[in-house]
C-alpha cells in the first residue's frame, strides 16, 4: 500500500472508518514466498476462517489454532512459510486493519 506525502492536517482527517477488521481469511502453507494475489485465489486454502466481529472487538481477539483438526494438524506440524490472504473485511472498506498475527 503506497501513500503519498501528506501534511499533518491531512493525517488528522484520516478517519477510522477507512479501516475495518478482517472477515474472510484464508491460510496456506507454502514452500516459496514468491506468491501474489492470483496465486492465493488459484490455490485451495489449507484453512478458511470467517472472523467473528464480536470476538475481534474483545480483549482476546480471535485466534486460529492450526492443530485443531487432524488433517490440518499433520500439515502444520512443521512448516517455515505461511501465506495469509484476507478476502474481505467486516465493513467492506478499502483497507483492512490487523493488529497482530
Amino acid at each position: 500500500h503506497a501513500q503519498t506525502a501528506a501534511t499533518a492536517e491531512d493525517e488528522d482527517d484520516d478517519d477510522d472508518a477507512d479501516y475495518s477488521a478482517p472477515k474472510q481469511i484464508f491460510v496456506y502453507k507454502v514452500e516459496s514466498l514468491n506468491k501474489d494475489f492470483s496465486d492465493a485465489l488459484a490455490a485451495k486454502a489449507d484453512i478458511k476462517l470467517l472472523a467473528d466481529a464480536k470476538k475481534l472487538k474483545s480483549k482476546r481477539g480471535q485466534s486460529l489454532k492450526l492443530k485443531t483438526k487432524a488433517k490440518t494438524a499433520i500439515k502444520f506440524t512443521k512448516f517455515d512459510k505461511l501465506m495469509v490472504y484476507i478476502a474481505s473485511n467486516q465493513e467492506d472498506t478499502e483497507r483492512t486493519y490487523i493488529s497482530g498475527i
